[in-house]
């Protein structure tokens, strides 16, 4: 066989462009004449820009000028109102400040002077209560005092035409009742009375008589209430109408009854076993065998709750 012969590359040439083109499995690259490179290069005009120096020199028309310079006036004078503006309302911003700080500095030193006034109002308050504690206790001492002989009967209904000579009857008939060893005499009843609530008070001349009703009493209705009979009532000494338990206490002063109420209260929910007073005083137990308590104020009485 003979071998296959290749053809050299045809070369094509472009008139208009000066270049020679290779075709073919060369591998040179396209190559530009050097000759026609350089004439090619030759003709092309380089464009030429102009200079700061010639653009300041370019002159405006007058009419133009004018027209800028207004609007740059007007821009001007715009800028200007509005920093007056703005100024304005940062000075208006500054006095509220101000203003706000002078007010605060002055509630701070009101609220300090409040406050000095009201620690010593408490102060002042703690002494005045403590006064009045002292003034109530030596009230509440006189009034027990003054009433050590007096006692407080109650539950007897309020007699048609009732004076002095009647309550003192129902006195008497109340002291033969029970028993007492000497009958009760016109003399030993100090000043005998009733209040609003149909209570009889009775001021004997003596505690002795008075005690000696009191402790007579306790002892004939023990002594009933053992043998399942009835306690001292009205039907004891005739009087008309629904019969009724008698009851007779010494005489206690406001805060005295308002405590000796709750004491009875206490009883009737079984929280204490007893409540009775003597010679003024409030006494409780809480058992039937316990030690009596003497208590004198309702804070007393809260200990006992516990």
């Amino acid at each position: 066989m003979n071998p296959v012969r290749h053809s050299p590359p045809k070369i094509q040439s472009n008139q208009k462009l000066g270049l020679v083109l290779y075709y073919g499995s060369d591998t040179a690259i396209n190559e530009m004449d050097k000759d026609r490179a350089e004439s090619n290069t030759t003709n092309v005009k380089k464009r030429q820009k102009r200079s700061l120096t010639q653009f300041s020199q370019l002159e405006l028309s007058p009419q133009l000028n004018s027209d800028i310079k207004v609007l740059f006036d007007e821009l001007k004078c715009q800028q200007e109102q509005k920093f007056e503006s703005l100024n304005s309302a940062i000075s208006v911003v500054i006095n509220q400040n101000q203003e706000i700080k002078t007010s605060v500095e002055f509630m701070s030193n009101q609220y300090d002077e409040l406050f000095k006034k009201i620690a010593y109002l408490e102060h002042e308050n703690v002494s005045y209560k403590k006064k009045v504690e002292s003034l109530e206790a030596k009230i509440e001492m006189l009034e027990k005092n003054a009433h050590n002989s007096t006692v407080e009967i109650r539950n007897i209904p309020l007699q048609e035409k009732e004076d002095r000579l009647t309550t003192t009857r129902i006195v008497k008939d109340i002291g033969e009742a029970i028993g007492l060893p000497s009958p009760i005499q016109d003399s030993e009843i100090r000043d005998i009375y009733r209040t609003k609530a149909e209570t009889i008070v009775v001021d004997f001349s003596t505690t002795q008589r008075k005690e000696a009703l009191i402790t007579t009493l306790k002892n004939l209705n023990k002594s009933k209430r053992n043998n399942k009979e009835p306690v001292l009532n009205t039907q004891s000494i005739n009087i008309p109408g629904p019969n009724k338990i008698i009851y007779i206490s010494d005489y206690l002063t406001h805060k005295a009854k308002r405590l000796f109420y709750l004491a009875r209260e206490e009883v009737k929910c079984k929280k204490l076993f007893a409540a009775w007073t003597s010679f003024g005083k409030i006494y409780i137990k809480f058992a039937e065998d316990g030690k009596p308590i003497r208590i004198e104020n309702e804070a007393d009485l809260g200990i006992a709750k516990k």
